[in-house]
């Protein structure tokens, strides 16, 4: 495979994953966020990894290497509890999320890690052996581009 333009590390970690052996169905999963309300730098480097996942998996489908991208949205983590810890004292822990939600999730709540874990089972099962290079949202709705 060869990559140019790319950071020394996630150059590293393609080319430990790809190529591979014609009779092995490995998947490749590139992780971005779906949030797109941040500004300019977090569109730009969405729509790169987008395209990064599109060439990868054009690339290495003659191996059968599938490779897709899953954008994560607000999950249900530690990170949030460590936020609600350090400024949501005079609420419950739901009530932080579902605050956190409102307004920004069309679903109307924060989704939880083994929705996410379900999307990349379902991916790396046989059910998902024809899908590859697609960008999938696991976010409640929340982005508002493709």
């Amino acid at each position: 495979m060869t990559v140019t333009n790319m950071p020394r590390f996630l150059f590293r970690v393609l080319e430990k994953l790809f190529p591979v052996q014609p009779h092995e169905w490995p998947k490749a999963f590139l992780l971005f966020s779906a949030a797109t309300l941040w500004g300019m730098s977090t569109s730009v480097s969405r729509a790169a990894g987008l395209a990064l996942t599109k060439a990868l998996s054009k690339e290495n489908a003659p191996h059968n290497v599938l490779v897709n991208a899953m954008l994560v949205g607000l999950i249900e983590s530690d990170q949030w509890v460590r936020r609600h810890k350090a400024l949501g004292k005079d609420q419950t822990f739901q009530q932080f999320i579902d605050g956190m939600a409102k307004g920004r999730i069309p679903i109307g709540r924060m989704g939880k890690s083994e929705e996410f874990a379900r999307m990349a089972c379902f991916l790396c099962s046989d059910a998902g052996s024809f899908i590859t290079g697609v960008a999938i949202n696991v976010d409640g709705g929340a982005s508002p581009v493709v």
